[in-house]
C-alpha cells in the first residue's frame, strides 16, 4: 500500500502529456502480452514504441524492467529478449446483486 502511495507521489512530477511510469509496468506487460505472449521476444521488438511513440526515456525503461523482474512478471535472457512470465488475460469485473 504504502509502496503504492510511494510511486504514485514520485511519478506524479513527469511532464504534462508524458504517461506516468507506474503506467510503464503495465504498459510493458500489455505489449509483452501482444507481441509474443510467453515466448522470448527481442526488446528491440517494444523498445521503439515506448521511447518514440510513448515518450518514456531508456533509464524509465530499465528501471521498469528491473521492477518487473523483481516481480517476478518478466524474465530477462541472453541476446537481449525478455519473456513475460504471468500470462493472463485481464480479470472480468463480476457484479454480484
Amino acid at each position: 500500500m504504502i509502496d503504492s502511495i510511494l510511486a504514485d507521489v514520485l511519478f506524479s512530477f513527469y511532464p504534462l502529456g508524458m504517461v506516468k511510469a507506474p503506467d510503464l509496468n503495465t504498459t510493458i506487460c500489455e505489449l509483452l502480452r501482444d507481441k509474443a505472449g510467453d515466448q522470448p521476444i527481442n526488446l528491440l521488438e517494444i523498445g521503439p514504441t515506448l521511447v518514440v511513440e510513448m515518450g518514456f526515456s531508456q533509464e524509465q525503461i530499465v528501471n521498469a524492467l528491473f521492477w518487473l523482474v523483481s516481480q517476478k512478471q518478466i524474465e530477462l535472457m541472453p541476446h537481449n529478449q525478455v519473456r513475460l512470465l504471468l500470462v493472463e488475460s485481464k480479470p472480468s469485473r463480476v457484479v454480484h446483486g
